[in-house]
């Protein structure tokens, strides 16, 4: 028993015990009891073993490992409490910058090509066809008495209850499609304004190499590249090569929100 591995197959295994026995871990108690195991620990396996451990050694581990499942169970059951909100944070990462993944952006982008494209304005009806494809995706980004609007409402009300410094001035958001469209200017909308300061511009400097506006490629020599300047796939503007990849991955995302029960489509 001495140097337990901390695994979190144990923590399954130890918390489906507990729950099907109704009791839970005390540990205040088991060190109440410690000198009752040593007496145990004696009685009943030092006729068994012919090098019995030291009690106080195996004690301890079985204290640190305890201590370590309790801590790590109570992490778990944050998860599975806001897993919900959770899932919505994940959706909205990979969704806010889908604007980008397109023959517009990539010529509103170039240094050489003058095109008028703002990623954001994706969600916007006119839209709807060529970008989204008449997506049921668009209709639950856009709705505004969806599964997403009811985590949103609870989310929010949550933070405003326990959140003793939680920003007043900021204001749910109407549907979940404004992370999209609102995450570059979010006014008093509190999900983009949280989301633009704590991922965002975080994740928009590493795309770019923290180049910004620097060294921009021209129309006819775009490339997928790294951030650290590999250019290793050629973009056609004029071509569907990224509309392609988008409906591949609207499709995809399609089908996991569909296999999830609670924000299935």
């Amino acid at each position: 028993m001495c140097g337990i591995s901390q695994n979190l197959g144990w923590i399954s295994i130890v918390d489906k015990k507990f729950r099907f026995k109704g009791v839970g871990i005390d540990l205040d108690n088991l060190v109440g009891r410690k000198e009752d195991f040593r007496n145990a620990w004696e009685s009943s396996l030092r006729h068994q073993l012919k090098d019995l451990p030291n009690f106080d050694v195996v004690f301890d581990d079985v204290l640190k490992f305890l201590g370590g499942v309790l801590m790590k169970m109570e992490k778990l059951k944050k998860l599975i409490e806001h897993r919900d909100a959770i899932l919505l944070a994940e959706i909205g990462a990979l969704i806010h910058d889908l604007g980008k993944l397109s023959e517009e952006f990539v010529k509103q982008m170039s240094k050489d090509v003058i095109f008028r494209f703002d990623h954001e304005d994706i969600i916007k009806d006119k839209y709807k066809q060529d970008f989204w494809l008449n997506s049921m995706l668009y209709d639950l980004l856009k709705g505004n008495n969806t599964v997403f609007v009811k985590i949103m409402r609870d989310l929010y009300q949550y933070l405003k209850d326990r959140v003793s410094n939680f920003p007043k001035d900021k204001q749910n958001m109407n549907y979940f499609g404004e992370l999209i469209s609102k995450h570059g200017s979010p006014g008093s909308l509190l999900y983009p304004w949280f989301f633009k300061f704590s991922a965002d511009i975080t994740d928009s400097g590493i795309d770019k190499g923290a180049v910004i506006h620097i060294n921009k490629q021209f129309g006819s020599h775009s490339y997928i590249s790294t951030p650290f300047g590999y250019e290793f796939e050629k973009i056609n503007v004029n071509s569907q090569q990224l509309k392609q990849l988008r409906k591949k991955f609207i499709k995809k995302l399609e089908v996991i929100l569909e296999k999830n029960t609670e924000i299935g489509i």
